[in-house]
């Protein structure tokens, strides 16, 4: 499984936290979501830097386990 998963890939997945599953829920639903990316439990850091460069931009992070969702 892939660790570090963009919004527009992102499906019912028991690690990915309810935040990050709404928010791909409401992208699929034609919503207006900014891009972004939720990091899954063993992600690498090179994984995960890569993903922020892709965003290209300043970025917000929300951060929270699974379980606290």
């Amino acid at each position: 499984m892939t660790a570090v998963l963009p919004f527009d890939r992102l499906h019912a997945l028991p690690a990915a936290g309810g935040k990050a599953l709404s928010l791909a829920d409401l992208l699929r639903a034609g919503l207006p979501v900014p891009p972004g990316f939720c990091v899954l439990p063993g992600a690498p850091d090179d994984a995960i830097l890569d993903a922020y460069r892709a965003l290209g931009a300043v970025v917000a992070v929300r951060s929270s386990a699974a379980a606290e969702d």
